[in-house]
């Protein structure tokens, strides 16, 4: 289903065309958010990752990217996020 609804999405963002639809990159995060609150954290996985193409500074898509790996159980991925996350903002509390 999230790869079906990631082809709808035209996921090409370009230089030119952000400006055009600013919002479309943020779909990506959103579905990210409703397939992880309700468990499918492979599917989140997926949405976060795409998002991240993007997105490279969004640390709360880090985050719940990591948490995806860790609950699916492959925790060297999820430690190389979490380690990534504390060097782009070692301000989070979480």
């Amino acid at each position: 289903k999230t790869r079906v609804r990631s082809q709808t999405l035209s996921l090409s963002f370009n230089r030119k065309r952000e400006a055009e639809v600013p919002s479309l990159r943020n779909d990506l995060r959103a579905l990210g958010n409703d397939f992880y609150n309700r468990g499918l954290y492979d599917s989140a996985l997926q949405c976060y990752a795409l998002h991240l193409l993007n997105n490279k500074e969004d640390t709360a898509a880090i985050y719940f990217l990591a948490n995806s790996y860790f609950y699916l159980g492959d925790y060297q991925q999820a430690i190389n996020n979490y380690e990534l996350l504390i060097v782009k903002d070692r301000s989070r509390a979480d």
